[in-house]
């Protein structure tokens, strides 16, 4: 059975817990925060103290830097020679991400990441995984969807 010290040996372990953070972030909408001072980016003024919401979502499902975002994937982070698989460099890394940022970043996402890791190596290690079967012998397989919503965000100036 896999432990914490086979961390690093087994990439495809990692690939898929970077892929489950990219594809279900676990706050899609991302932790706000408030500038501490007026700053202009992009030519957009940003007063001291305004209330700034990183999209999570539209990071980790930038087409350009992932295609097919919806599809869970987890060989788009690994590179292969042969039928060997190692973690490819210079990828975005969704678990810098999926956690926050700056001071406001979760201060157990490292404890968190490697019970996740554990998690996913012990199952692949005990567990023979494939869908359930309908009486026809069909596989049955599960809706995980995001379902696109459009949603206007008007800012408001307060005095």
């Amino acid at each position: 059975i896999p432990n914490l010290e086979d961390r690093g040996s087994l990439d495809f372990v990692d690939a898929i817990l970077m892929e489950i953070q990219r594809w279900r972030p676990v706050v899609p909408g991302g932790i706000a925060h408030r500038s501490r001072e007026d700053d202009i980016y992009k030519g957009i003024f940003i007063p001291k103290g305004t209330m700034i919401i990183p999209n999570t979502i539209g990071i980790l499902y930038n087409r350009e830097e992932f295609p097919e975002p919806e599809v869970f994937n987890p060989y788009r982070f690994l590179t292969s020679k042969g039928n060997e698989y190692t973690l490819r460099k210079g990828v975005h890394n969704p678990l810098d991400t999926a956690f926050g940022y700056g001071p406001r970043i979760c201060p157990g996402r490292h404890f968190a990441t490697s019970w996740l890791w554990l998690a996913i190596a012990t199952i692949l290690t005990v567990f023979d995984i494939s869908p359930e079967v309908d009486a026809a012998g069909n596989d049955i397989l599960p809706d995980l969807e995001y379902v696109p919503v459009v949603v206007r965000y008007i800012f408001r100036v307060s005095n």
